[in-house]
């Protein structure tokens, strides 16, 4: 039977923890590449954050909503996000809102995307070592996380009760994957239910900047719309209500729990 080692440091950046944790067969290989990579991801979280924070005066979202389009048209990686949010806003029929405090603020696509890029910049290339069987990268509770091949190692992950936070709501293997989760116990999340009993919705999808939408979106969603949502996208989800918990898998409701 092979022991996996796993290594982890964490790192400070958007008002949030973020958890690097790097599985091996080899424990001093795995911590050094451990302690050699969280420096370069904590640098690129704050560069994102200095650009992209709507609570930052100098940010380029503070100076774009503040008038400065030009910013649009001559930043790459702004032309881009501001690309996939509205594309967002669009699937969504505006539930997903990138000016919901008035101004340009695409804060719920943004952290999700700095995780998945952090993760495809600086973590996934490790996979190609031979002693690396597993990578991952949280950030306040959305993962994204690999795996080696054919190495038979999974990520386990438990999905706090948002009533209990000692108890979990559900728990995942994954591989190669990503996990977002959007409820009133989190940090970060700007929207407003029009669902009061539901209390926390968790997405799994391959890229985590497309869970992240789709977790605020179901939050907010209306009820006839969040179930339209989930068939339309295939989404696979789960939902934890006051009384209940339900199990989403492509878009097609599998399980009711009662809680």
């Amino acid at each position: 039977m092979t022991y996996y080692y796993q290594n982890s440091q964490v790192i400070e950046a958007m008002t949030i923890p973020f958890t690097v944790t790097i599985a091996s067969t080899n424990d001093k290989e795995g911590k050094k590449l451990c302690q050699d990579t969280t420096p370069k991801i904590e640098e690129e979280l704050k560069r994102i954050e200095r650009d992209y924070s709507a609570f930052c005066d100098n940010s380029l979202v503070s100076r774009f909503g503040n008038g400065e389009s030009s910013i649009l048209l001559s930043h790459l990686e702004f032309q881009e996000i501001y690309k996939q949010v509205t594309a967002a806003s669009k699937a969504t029929n505006g539930i997903f809102d990138p000016y919901f405090s008035g101004k340009y603020n695409p804060t719920g696509y943004v952290k999700g995307w700095a995780i998945e890029k952090c993760y495809q910049d600086f973590l996934a290339p490790l996979l190609s070592r031979d002693a690396v069987v597993g990578v991952y990268l949280n950030g306040g509770g959305d993962i994204q996380c690999g795996i080696q091949l054919y190495s038979g190692f999974q990520w386990t992950v438990g999905v706090e009760n948002p009533d209990k936070l000692n108890e979990v709501s559900a728990i995942y293997n994954l591989e190669n994957s990503a996990l977002a989760t959007s409820g009133y116990s989190k940090r970060g999340k700007h929207v407003v239910s029009k669902d009061i009993t539901l209390q926390q919705v968790t997405v799994q999808h391959e890229h985590l900047a497309t869970a992240d939408v789709w977790a605020t979106t179901l939050l907010a969603a209306p009820a006839e719309s969040r179930t339209t949502l989930l068939s339309n996208y295939h989404l696979n989800a789960v939902l934890i209500f006051e009384d209940r918990k339900e199990v989403y898998q492509n878009g097609e409701k599998k399980d009711v729990q009662k809680i």
